[in-house]
Parts: C-alpha cells; structure tokens; sequence
C-alpha cells in the first residue's frame, strides 16, 4: 500500500492518518482502533474521517483520470494457462478430512459429562486464569 501511497497523497500529515485508518482496518487487534488512535494523538476523529473522504476521493479521481495498475503481477509466479506436460493427477492429493471423529463408531465417540473430574479440573483451572486476568486488568 505504501508504495502508491506516496504517489497519490502529497501531505504528510494525511499520509499518516490514510495509512494508520488502514491499519486499524486490517488489523485492529495489533494497532487498536481508529478512534483511540485519535483519541490518543489529540486529534478530532470527525475531522480525519473527513480528511479521509476528501483523500478518498482525491485517490480515485487520480485512478480514474490516469488508470494504471498499483500493482504489476509478478511474472514468475504466474503459471502458463497450458502446460506443455500432461496431466500430473498422480500429483493431487485426496483431501484430508475436516474432522477425524466421523470415522468413529458412536459408542466411541467422546461424550459430554457434566460430573467428569477431567472437567471440573479445567473449569477450575479456567476460573483461577480469569480471576488473575481480572485483578491484572484491576491493577492496570
């Protein structure tokens, strides 16, 4: 992305608002939201919302006045739509199965028990992992 984003938005300051947008967009549990990005740089997030509309529009404008792709296929990794070979279905292999349990009989299949000690092990495991998560959570 940051490679045509040079080429099409000329200020700096709106260069870091479009491409920390498209951070919180792709991956918001790494750099958090858009709005406690603003929130926490003092910036009002009406107002870059807006930048980005008006960013927006003019990156369109621009690809539409001078279309061109943004990104060029690389031409190694392209195959040939007709192999000069055969056919390789000796190659393919079978899909693996989604769930190994379909194969099992029903008797032997694992059962849910509500008064199993396995389960109640892990559900106390389970509460004392969430109570210390809270009091860190409290703490911080």
């Amino acid at each position: 992305m940051y490679g045509w984003l040079l080429n099409y938005v000329k200020d700096e300051e709106r260069r870091v608002i479009v491409g920390k947008w498209a951070m919180c967009l792709a991956a918001p549990h790494v750099s958090g939201s858009f709005r406690d990005f603003c929130r926490s740089t003092g910036r009002v997030r009406r107002t870059e919302e807006r930048w980005l509309q008006n960013e927006f529009t003019r990156i369109s404008s621009a690809l539409i006045k001078f279309p061109r792709s943004l990104q060029e296929p690389d031409w190694a990794r392209v195959s040939p739509m007709m192999p000069n070979s055969g056919s390789d279905l000796d190659k393919v292999r079978t899909p693996v199965a989604k769930h190994d349990l379909h194969l099992l009989m029903d008797g032997a299949k694992p059962v849910y028990d509500p008064l199993s000690p396995e389960l109640a092990e892990l559900v106390k495991r389970l509460e004392k992992a969430n109570r210390r998560r809270e009091r860190k959570r409290q703490a911080a």
